[in-house]
C-alpha cells in the first residue's frame, strides 16, 4: 500500500531541512527536503518550498547546475510569485558565480567508478589483464597478467537485480540506484519513490 501525501508532514520535514541548513550540515538539509518532497503533494507551495529550498543548499556547495535546476523546479511546480525575487536573486548569485569559477568548476563524470587499468576491447568492462582460463584441477578461473593492488578495479558490470534499502530512498533514485548530488525528483502518486527524472505519475 502506498503512503498518502501530506503536506502537513511535508512542512515539518522542510523545517528539519532548514534546522539542519542554518547548522551547516548540507548533506542533512538536502535529504529532509527530499524527504519533504516526497509527502508534499504535487503543484503545491510545500513541493515547491522544497525545490527552493534544494537550491540554496546547491548554490552553498557550488554545484552550480544543481542550483539553477531546482530554481527552475521551484518556479515550474507554484512557487508564490510574491517570493520569485528571493529565487531571482538566488539565480543571479548562482550564474555571477559560475562566470566567476568557470575555469575551476569541473563537471562530475557520470559514473563514479572507472576501470584501474586499460579496458579489454571485447569485453570492455574489465580490465584487458584479466583472463578466462581452465584445467582440471582448479575447473573454470580468472587470472591476470599484471600485478594489481588492493582497491583496483578491475571490473564494472551492472547487477542482474537492484533493491534500495528502505533507510536510503530519500537518498538515492530508487530506478538507478544513483545519488545523483541528491537533486532527486519525488513519484508523484506515493511519498517513497525518487528518480533521477521525472518518470512518475
Amino acid at each position: 500500500m502506498r503512503d498518502k501525501k501530506s503536506n502537513e508532514i511535508a512542512d515539518k520535514l522542510r523545517e528539519i531541512g532548514n534546522f539542519q541548513f542554518k547548522k551547516g550540515d548540507y548533506h542533512e538539509a538536502l535529504v529532509a527536503y527530499n524527504r519533504s518532497l516526497c509527502h508534499a503533494l504535487p503543484d503545491t507551495e510545500q513541493f515547491s518550498f522544497a525545490f527552493a529550498n534544494r537550491s540554496a543548499v546547491y548554490l552553498k556547495v557550488k554545484l552550480f547546475e544543481k542550483c539553477l535546476q531546482n530554481i527552475e523546479l521551484a518556479r515550474k511546480h507554484g512557487y508564490p510569485e510574491e517570493k520569485q525575487s528571493k529565487l531571482n536573486e538566488r539565480e543571479e548569485t548562482c550564474k555571477k558565480l559560475i562566470e566567476t569559477f568557470k575555469d575551476e568548476i569541473v563537471e562530475t563524470r557520470k559514473d563514479f567508478f572507472k576501470l584501474s587499468y586499460e579496458a579489454n576491447k571485447k569485453i570492455p568492462f574489465i580490465v584487458k589483464s584479466l583472463e578466462v582460463r581452465e584445467d582440471d584441477k582448479y575447473g573454470r578461473y580468472i587470472t591476470t597478467s599484471s600485478n594489481l593492488k588492493p582497491g583496483d578495479i578491475i571490473a564494472i558490470d551492472e547487477p542482474i537485480y537492484k533493491y534500495i534499502n528502505s533507510e536510503l530512498c530519500h537518498r538515492r533514485c530508487t530506478n538507478c540506484l544513483k545519488s545523483n548530488h541528491l537533486s532527486l525528483i519525488p513519484c508523484l502518486s506515493c511519498s517513497n519513490g525518487k528518480l533521477c527524472k521525472q518518470a512518475s505519475a
